[in-house]
Formats: structure tokens, C-alpha cells, sequence
């Protein structure tokens, strides 16, 4: 008898969020909310302007964050690296309020989704820490 792969819970995102997400025009990043069994989770998504080859995408990608700032401004980097492909480098405005709630959310659940998107592959991972 084999064993039964677990479900995955389905995710759900506001509809016009991700229209407009969809609809910008690669490279692009949105930061928003995902719901998981009815729990809010943060969501960094990136979407790609231009095919990844499986071999990559199958390697999954490098994240590292950063805070950068002097005593006139403050920004958040975020760097997506897909080793052997591409380096996608983000700037946020951590004082926005938006911001703040979808980065509150995710430091004190500990739980986040990364979406990056490019034609035709979707690499969804779940972080839990």
C-alpha cells in the first residue's frame, strides 16, 4: 500500500490584488496577504520577465534581506537569487502602513509565503519557521 501524499491547503488572495499583480509589467514584487486555513500569512511574490528553465526552478532560490538607512530615510532590500539565472533586487518603503502590517504579521506568526511567478512555471514555498 502507498502511502497518501498530504493535501496542500488551498491558498486564497484577494482577486484584485493579484489581477493587478499579473497585469504589471515584469519584473515585478507585490507584498500582501494569503490566507491558509483561514490565518492570514504574509506573501512576498515576484514575478519573473522571463522564462526560467526547470533545471533552475527545480533548485528552488537564495533570499536575503536587508535594512539600509541614515537618519533622512529608511529602506528594506530584498534580493531573490535563482543561482544560475538571475538576481532580482527590491526596495520597500517600510514606513508605509501596508507595509508594516504584512511585515508584522509575518514576524510574529513566523509564517510566509514566497510566490515567484514567470511564464510558465508557479514555485510556491512555504516558510514556517
Amino acid at each position: 500500500m502507498s502511502p497518501v501524499p498530504p493535501l496542500r491547503p488551498a491558498l486564497v488572495v484577494n482577486r484584485l490584488f493579484m489581477q493587478e499583480f499579473l497585469a504589471a509589467e515584469p519584473p515585478c514584487f507585490a507584498l500582501g496577504m494569503v490566507e491558509e486555513r483561514q490565518q492570514p500569512c504574509g506573501m512576498l511574490a515576484l514575478r519573473l520577465d522571463q522564462e526560467m528553465p526547470g533545471t533552475v526552478a527545480d533548485g528552488g532560490f537564495e533570499f536575503g534581506h536587508a535594512l539600509f538607512g541614515t537618519t533622512a530615510f529608511v529602506v528594506l532590500h530584498l534580493v531573490f537569487a535563482f543561482p544560475g539565472f538571475q538576481t532580482y533586487n527590491v526596495l520597500i518603503n517600510p514606513h508605509n502602513p501596508l507595509v508594516q502590517a504584512v511585515l508584522r504579521t509575518m514576524l510574529d506568526d513566523g509564517d510566509y509565503f514566497f510566490f515567484a511567478l514567470n511564464w510558465l512555471r508557479v514555485l510556491l514555498s512555504g516558510v514556517t519557521s
